[in-house]
């Protein structure tokens, strides 16, 4: 179990977090091509062209290939609008760990959080999807159409989440897959961290996916 003296707050990526798996993967390369294709054709390229402005952009920012919008002069606005063109259901299908993980922390008297950068209409959507209880999260954090990236690399948004709960930064824990929007600006707000990767790194805790975490239900030997 989580170290109820230590841990208060247990925040979650969506993407490649709580929905995983081959489905998974192959909805979420969607992603990247989506991205390359809006890319040339706002900026009137070749599709080659768009996939080397994005991958420059993964390699420079942890895998954010979103800032070549904002850097190639474009309305973020318009990634926004690509994402919503991806429907989860073609793709993913139910995880039964996902939701009987969430649903045991509540019961365990944790605050469950989400923070996604994508668009809240398809975080719902992907949820639904794998079939995730909305309710079984205390809150929902996800990018509104005109606001800005929740999390957007930045370190704010967890911090934010420290003030509003009351809780100190060592209290939190965040699991998310992407080091550049998830673990590395959790590390720098202070907030215990665990990596979902396939990779085996010694610098940080590591899991390969929810199902190994749920199996464990031991969160404080992964992150003491």
């Amino acid at each position: 179990m989580i170290n109820k003296n230590k841990i208060k707050i247990v925040l979650f990526d969506i993407d490649n977090t709580l929905s995983y798996g081959e489905k998974a993967k192959l909805f979420y390369s969607q992603y990247s091509r989506t991205l390359e294709s809006t890319l040339a054709r706002e900026l009137n390229i070749s599709l080659q062209e768009g996939k080397k402005i994005a991958d420059d952009c993964r390699r420079k920012y942890n895998g954010r290939g979103e800032y070549s919008f904002e850097l190639s002069g474009l309305d973020i606005g318009v990634w926004y609008d690509a994402i919503l063109s991806l429907n989860p259901e073609e793709y993913l299908s139910v995880i039964l760990y996902s939701n009987e993980l969430l649903k045991n922390l509540k019961k365990l008297g944790f605050i469950v959080g989400a923070i996604t950068d994508g668009p809240t209409i398809q975080a719902l959507k992907i949820l639904k999807a794998i079939d995730v209880d909305e309710n079984n999260f205390d809150f929902i954090i996800a990018w509104e159409k005109g606001g800005q990236m929740p999390k957007g690399g930045s370190k704010q948004i967890y911090e934010d989440i420290c003030v509003k709960y009351s809780v100190n930064p060592d209290e939190v824990v965040m699991i998310g897959d992407s080091l550049g929007s998830d673990i590395l600006p959790a590390i720098e707000a202070g907030l215990n961290v665990i990596y979902i990767t396939d990779l085996e790194n010694n610098e940080y805790k590591t899991i390969k996916n929810i199902e190994e975490l749920y199996k464990s239900l031991s969160l404080e030997k992964i992150i003491n």
